[in-house]
């Protein structure tokens, strides 16, 4: 089912915040991060560092979603994780 995304600002990364760390928070508070976020964030190698996180136990599924602005690619955290 294709969903629609409207643009949503997301709290910036703090020089000191780690992209790791960004990421992981952004993932647990909202239940999900996409590539764009991330690109406005300077964060260039999303894949890798969600690859880190699924070695740290988290469980994140992929999917193309619309946007407003077009097509972005988002990664979601698994319901059972959100918020923990």
């Amino acid at each position: 089912m294709e969903q629609l995304l409207l643009f949503s600002e997301v709290e910036p990364r703090a020089k000191s915040q780690s992209q790791l760390d960004w990421i992981r928070t952004n993932l647990l508070s909202r239940g999900f991060i996409t590539r764009n976020e991330c690109l406005r964030n300077f964060i260039s190698r999303l894949g890798a560092r969600i690859a880190d996180l699924k070695a740290e136990g988290l469980d994140i599924r992929a999917e193309f979603i619309r946007t407003t602005f077009g097509t972005d690619y988002r990664y979601v955290l698994g319901r059972e994780m959100r918020h923990r």
